[in-house]
């Protein structure tokens, strides 16, 4: 069975951009559902790999209300969370160098 993580990304308040990795499918719903009443958006990324044993990684963009994710940004956004999810440890980096592709 292939393991999911699920991660949030925030992008608002002139903040700097941050992932958190969320424990579980329940935290990721609440956020995505409740993003509206603090006045953001919410977007669902999710992204599988090729590769049979790379992880799912599911991911909730938080977002300033009038802040659209668009397919490029929505791209990066992926690459980074699956850079950040090896920089911690939580998935192994790619043999050949490379970075995980999603």
């Amino acid at each position: 069975m292939t393991k999911t993580f699920y991660l949030s990304y925030t992008d608002a308040d002139g903040v700097p951009p941050y992932f958190l990795l969320l424990d579980d499918q329940e935290t990721f719903d609440f956020i995505t559902k409740n993003a509206n009443i603090m006045g953001k958006r919410s977007t669902q990324l999710h992204n599988h790999s090729t590769l049979p044993d790379d992880p799912t990684v599911d991911i909730v963009c938080i977002t300033a209300a009038d802040d659209r994710i668009e397919p490029d940004r929505a791209m990066a956004i992926s690459q980074a969370a699956i850079n950040y999810l090896m920089e911690q440890g939580a998935i192994p980096m790619r043999r050949d160098g490379q970075e995980a592709r999603n």
